[in-house]
């Protein structure tokens, strides 16, 4: 099997690559052909294996990224022989151009220095350059920064003209994956050294790995040139960056390791978890959320500290957490509630956390910081969970508030700071409920509140009968109003209640696993969910996470068995799952609550 590369739009003719093969019988001649995958006709190949561009406008990156095509070889025997081999192509895109010819810097570009400019030097060439020079007497640090987006690419080739204008110049390329936070150096040049002109080729992704610090996401580029006279600088052209497309990883796992202040991070490869550790902030008491808290598809670790009223986050390398406080809120309140969503719709997940009195702030993250605002006043002292969601599909995460008489309020998220209060938006009709969650079961598009009726107290007749009652609820003009699901056994103590997709067709559905060890599906037909028995598996489960955890396009559930150390995955994809032991972890602690999803 190959794997070769070309770049979207290339001219027809272009050679891609060659595929060679051997005959043992000397003498035969072979002819190649491609059997499967070229329906378009993008590739042609010749009888030397030689496959070329027949049809550039094909090649389409944001299209058809991958070309898997099976090419069949032949000898001419009497009776002749054919085996196929496996050929994957990737188009590659352009991520970046830069000529400067425009005269200008575009607008994902800044800099620092009073003496950063485009235009032509002598003696170099006639064309505008990216020009850092010393203008004056002053020792100078002169700075370029460009800030893409290469959450979609993988393999980045990054080149560029540099031009030292003077032997005394040194510098250095760098990029960030934190917001400028911190810079790793992966080019540096020194005029007494290098050559005053030269072509610079950096593997990007290859550099970004090797350093700990693999890229993926929002990225800085910076260009440094260190001055000391007039004249002295450097000049860049000529920018070019292509990448392939990054392709899917299975989700993982991570889990808070409370007596070693660790985090547990399980890497899957289809099969079980590769664990390896990452160290957390010392100190404080820790409550844990997850989410994509810098837009990089990656999931990430939200931690408040209920002692101090920190916020620290860990956002995913690929390899590990990168670790770092964001903000503070005010120690003298008390926040309860803790929720995450993107409230307004920029793609950076959010926190949100309440007071005593119902007062919702809103740590709006912009991917590196969380700016903390007033979300919504819910005027309540009664709140005993708050809840995130899209209940109206307009785009943005809505919080839900759920008060302990039933009643419900809404704040809706908007593009603006804060959110839109609605007041009275419904009730329970009933205090008393577990498992509340959020899920598209009409597959509408608005998420949903699910719940399970619980008994009280005191519970009278009524109330006993009505136990394991599972309620739908949906928002629609300002009100939820509810539906009858189904119904789970009111004598199983019910643990691990997850919502997703668990038949793949487009329908929430929910999972439960009782104390027991059995497993129980409530599957969405649209309007009611229908009981569905999902097999045994170890009795106590702990903690479970969703996620596609062997990377076959459909949802699993992991479960973590706090008296083992044991993750054992349900496997998505028949009528029911298949259980699968896919790791322990290697120490005895106690665990928090554990978090799945894509980490590399």
């Amino acid at each position: 099997d190959e794997t070769f590369q070309v770049l979207q739009y290339v001219p027809n003719g272009t050679v891609v690559r060659q595929v060679v093969a051997t005959d043992p019988d000397v003498g035969q001649t072979l002819r190649y052909s491609i059997f499967r995958g070229n329906e378009d006709g993008a590739f042609a190949i010749d009888q030397n294996g030689v496959i070329t561009v027949a049809d550039r406008t094909k090649l389409n990156f944001d299209t058809n990224p991958i070309y898997d095509l099976v090419v069949a070889v032949s000898d001419n025997a009497e009776v002749p022989f054919t085996v196929g081999a496996n050929v994957r192509i990737y188009v590659r895109k352009y991520v970046q151009l830069n000529n400067f010819n425009v005269g200008a810097l575009g607008p994902n570009w800044s800099t620092t220095g009073d003496t950063v400019s485009v235009r032509s030097i002598p003696g170099a060439n006639t064309t505008p350059q990216l020009v850092l020079e010393q203008t004056n007497s002053t020792p100078q640090v002169l700075l370029a920064t460009l800030d893409l987006e290469l959450r979609d690419y993988d393999d980045l080739v990054f080149q560029f003209q540099r031009t030292i204008l003077d032997a005394n110049t040194s510098g250095r390329v760098q990029y960030s994956n934190d917001g400028g936070m911190s810079w790793v150096t992966i080019n540096t040049f020194d005029g007494a050294v290098n050559p005053a002109s030269q072509r610079v080729l950096i593997n990007l992704t290859a550099a970004s790995q090797a350093s700990g610090r693999p890229i993926r996401g929002r990225t800085l580029i910076r260009f440094t040139a260190e001055t000391t006279s007039m004249g002295e600088g450097v000049a860049i052209d000529n920018i070019v960056m292509s990448g392939r497309i990054r392709e899917a990883t299975a989700d993982d796992v991570l889990i808070y390791d409370e007596t070693n202040n660790v985090f547990q991070l399980g890497f899957s490869n289809g099969t079980e978890f590769v664990f390896s550790t990452s160290p957390w902030l010392p100190g404080g008491n820790w409550e844990f959320l997850y989410g994509d808290f810098n837009n990089d598809q990656r999931l990430d670790v939200a931690g408040f500290d209920t002692v101090n009223s920190k916020w620290v986050v860990g956002l995913s390398t690929g390899a590990a957490l990168y670790v770092k406080q964001w903000t503070s809120w005010n120690s003298s309140i008390s926040w309860d509630n803790l929720v995450v969503g993107d409230f307004n719709g920029d793609g950076f997940d959010d926190i949100a956390a309440q007071t005593s009195t119902g007062q919702v702030w809103i740590g709006y993250s912009n991917g590196d910081r969380f700016v903390n605002r007033p979300g919504v006043n819910f005027a309540a002292t009664n709140i005993v969970q708050l809840l995130a969601g899209d209940v109206n599909a307009d785009g943005f995460d809505d919080i839900i508030a759920r008060k302990d008489d039933g009643s419900l309020s809404v704040g809706k998220g908007r593009a603006a700071n804060g959110l839109d209060l609605v007041m009275n938006a419904g009730t329970f009709g009933y205090a008393n409920w577990s498992d509340v969650l959020m899920g598209d079961f009409n597959g509408n598009g608005r998420m949903e509140l699910v719940a399970r009726r619980d008994v009280g107290g005191s519970p009278t007749t009524e109330e006993l009968k009505a136990a394991g009652q599972i309620w739908l609820g949906e928002f629609v003009n300002g009100k939820f109003t509810f539906r009858y699901g189904t119904r789970w056994s009111s004598s199983e103590v019910w643990s691990s209640v997850v919502v997703s997709d668990f038949n793949n067709d487009g329908l929430d559905d929910l999972v439960g696993g009782t104390q027991g060890g059995a497993w129980w599906g409530a599957l969405s037909d649209g309007n009611v969910l229908v009981n569905r028995y999902f097999g045994r598996s170890v009795a106590d489960p702990t903690h479970t996470v969703i996620g596609d955890f062997n990377l076959d396009g459909k949802n699993d559930f992991a479960t973590f068995y706090g008296g083992t150390n044991e993750w054992i995955v349900g496997l998505g994809g028949g009528t029911r799952p298949m259980f699968s032991l896919f790791g322990s972890l290697p120490i005895v602690s106690t665990f928090g609550r554990p978090g799945g999803g894509a980490l590399d």
